[in-house]
């Protein structure tokens, strides 16, 4: 296995673990309540044809979320750079994954946009790529 594929493995992991342990909202159990909310993750294989795309694109909550996963050391293409201002312009989230380090990041995310404070998640995860080095400012 790649060192990228490795840490895609990782967050695979962590993200079936937690949608296993979701909390509650409000007055209402997410997981299993008439409003069932599931998180949903799509990982695109491409082959170098359509538009680029980031490695997990996550639905949760009615929320667009991405993520890239690099391997240790590595950070964001021109391409992935060009795709992360685009997906966060158009007011989707996108955070940058480099291995367990990076859960309590995704961790804090996924919390904000389950309480409704989409705000706060877009702007902790804007942070989040800035201050680890995915992106420049």
């Amino acid at each position: 296995m790649t060192p990228e594929g490795k840490v895609k493995k990782n967050l695979k992991d962590f993200l079936k673990e937690y949608a296993k342990n979701v909390h509650f909202i409000g007055d209402v159990y997410a997981r299993w309540s008439k409003r069932q909310w599931r998180l949903y993750s799509h990982w695109p294989v491409l082959n170098g044809m359509g538009a680029p795309e980031l490695d997990c694109n996550i639905t949760w909550y009615s929320r667009a979320i991405s993520i890239e996963c690099k391997a240790p050391g590595k950070d964001f293409s021109a391409r992935q750079t060009l795709t992360t201002e685009d997906k966060m312009s158009a007011g989707g989230i996108v955070l940058g994954y480099r291995g367990a380090q990076d859960n309590t990041a995704v961790q804090e995310v996924l919390n904000y946009v389950a309480d409704g404070d989409y705000n706060s998640a877009r702007i902790y995860a804007e942070k989040q790529l800035l201050s680890e080095g995915f992106v420049d400012a």
